[in-house]
């Protein structure tokens, strides 16, 4: 990946993408004829995160990200060079990311040199690490050329790169939800599927009643319970949750969420009632008055006594808590014997 494309030529630098050439003084042949000879600016060629991160992507706590620089011929280092990396989110790009410095750690090869970061408890990547365009600084050192030419440290930027995440931190609660028998928790990052928590670890009350957790599952961002009965609008419910030594809540970088208790006022009851009207008895016969009963989630709240009529079967009531277009199925006035 060459970094200088796209530089315009700078006199002043030495031709800007093209190594710049430098008289380095006369020297004579064996016939006594003298002639100027000329090097070249060593120039950054390439730039890589070159460290492992593990096969899930994360750098946590204490691992290492290093970065390899290339030149285009063989330098030395003198003093601590510094580059600098940039973590953080898109969505901070208004607050700035965080800068990073990775201090020069090594040179393996005359070309290449290694700069390397210890990751902090608090950093956090999730898009991947990035670096800025000529973020290479001689930090009071140098990097020459084999004729001690100053070398060049222009560079382009290299962009997130999502193969090298950074999570130093455990996931938190966002909210919780409820509706009938399903109980939401969605958290603030993706969680690991496999680390499934027993139904034993959550205690639900639900108007201060114990209510049972018949199953527990994650995916994605979110954990759900599967209650043994629904939760009816207006129930007020809580929760806890203990972290267990095995299986707990936790991301993809194996960070364990933290136990939590969150009261009736801070989980969201998104259960909706359940209305429906129905005749009390099966047969509706012309000519008779019929109760209909009103029910909300089952239990009876209300009932009416309406007229069918015989000529068309269609209820006839002032009441506007009977559909208008109702229509009951109506047998004979006198039931026929068989």
């Amino acid at each position: 990946m060459s970094l200088n494309a796209g530089h315009d030529p700078d006199p002043d630098e030495g031709g800007g993408r093209f190594p710049e050439i430098r008289q380095a003084g006369p020297i004579g042949d064996s016939a006594g004829r003298s002639y100027a000879t000329r090097a070249t600016t060593p120039s950054i060629t390439e730039l890589a995160i070159t460290s492992d991160p593990g096969s899930d992507n994360r750098y946590v706590s204490r691992d290492k990200i290093e970065v390899t620089v290339t030149f285009s011929e063989a330098v030395t280092v003198t003093g601590s060079p510094r580059l600098t990396l940039l973590l953080g989110s898109p969505f901070w790009i208004q607050l700035g990311r965080a800068a990073r410095n990775a201090d020069f750690a090594r040179q393996p090869e005359p070309r290449k040199l290694v700069f390397a970061y210890t990751v902090a408890a608090d950093d956090s990547d999730p898009d991947g690490v990035s670096i800025a365009a000529d973020s290479l600084s001689p930090n009071g050192g140098t990097i020459v050329g084999s004729d001690d030419t100053a070398g060049r440290l222009t560079h382009d930027a290299l962009a997130a790169q999502p193969q090298h995440l950074v999570d130093t931190i455990a996931p938190t609660v966002l909210d919780i939800f409820v509706d009938g028998r399903t109980l939401s928790i969605g958290y603030s990052e993706a969680l690991d599927m496999s680390s499934l928590p027993a139904a034993s670890r959550f205690r639900v009350h639900v108007d201060n009643a114990v209510r049972s957790v018949s199953d527990v599952s994650v995916a994605n961002t979110a954990v759900t319970l599967t209650l043994a009965t629904a939760v009816l609008p207006g129930e007020e419910v809580d929760i806890r949750y203990s972290t267990p030594q095995t299986g707990p809540i936790r991301d993809l970088a194996g960070h364990s969420a933290a136990g939590f208790a969150f009261s009736a006022h801070e989980v969201v009851n998104e259960t909706r009632p359940t209305v429906s009207i129905a005749a009390a008895d099966d047969a509706v016969y012309e000519g008779t008055d019929v109760e209909f009963r009103l029910t909300r989630n089952g239990p009876v709240i209300d009932s009416l006594i309406v007229d069918v009529e015989s000529s068309t079967g269609a209820i006839s009531s002032n009441s506007r808590r009977v559909p208008e277009r109702w229509r009951p199925p109506l047998k004979p006035a006198t039931p026929q014997l068989f």
